[in-house]
């Protein structure tokens, strides 16, 4: 009597009971599957092990299938059911074994060829942002270099309109010092000083007369006046 908890054992003489199906090994396909699905309902209501399930399985073999399994049976000391079922797919659905192969070869090509799409997008970013790097520093180094070229420009305008301080009076003035010497610092004889230049009263009285001639127009003669 089986112990508590344990599966009761189906035996030989039960079996045959449900009428589980018969195969004869043919190269249909279909038939083969058509066996497979009636065996394996019939161990959906009879408990029993995977030793079990490929005694009475194959003890429902016939003809050209007999004939296979008496052939391939010593070949394997014990047979279980989950390894039986891969032994007869391989023998009766050889067309699973090329889909399957044809199913892992696709996958790997769409794996591949995502891979590659990926990597393209990844490559593109980068050249996309390489060169957006690239158009900003030379965006930025060209005003850059725009800039210092008007500060440089700025500078020497600058610089061109202010007088230079001379090194011996330490003053702002344009040509030679005549500081410590006897010259006048105007025209550079000797004799005078600024003040009493010559030169610089002559300046200033031709721009008198100049400025009175554009201010007071000649007066125009009566005509009762002596010509």
């Amino acid at each position: 009597m089986p112990g508590a908890g344990a599966m009761p054992r189906t035996t030989i003489k039960q079996f045959p009971q449900l009428r589980p199906p018969t195969f004869y090994g043919t190269p249909d396909p279909m038939a083969a599957e058509s066996w497979l699905l009636g065996i394996e309902r019939v161990f959906e209501v009879l408990p029993c092990t995977d030793e079990q399930k490929v005694v009475f399985a194959t003890f429902m073999f016939e003809g050209a299938a007999l004939i296979w399994w008496q052939l391939k049976k010593p070949l394997e000391p014990l047979w279980l059911w989950p390894r039986f079922l891969e032994v007869f797919n391989e023998k009766y659905f050889p067309e699973m074994e090329v889909l399957h192969a044809a199913l892992i070869a696709e996958e790997s090509l769409n794996e591949m060829s995502q891979f590659r799409e990926n990597r393209k997008k990844r490559i593109g970013g980068n050249v996309s942002r390489g060169q957006s790097s690239k158009r900003q520093s030379s965006g930025s180094s060209s005003g850059n270099s725009s800039a210092q070229q008007r500060n440089i420009v700025s500078q020497g305008s600058s610089r061109s309109n202010e007088l230079p301080t001379c090194p011996t009076c330490q003053k702002k003035h344009w040509g030679e010092c005549r500081m410590g010497s006897r010259g006048c610092y105007g025209c550079g004889q000797e004799g005078h000083q600024i003040r009493d230049c010559p030169m610089r009263k002559r300046i200033q009285g031709a721009g008198t007369s100049a400025s009175a001639s554009v201010q007071q127009p000649p007066t125009e003669r009566g005509n009762n006046q002596p010509r």
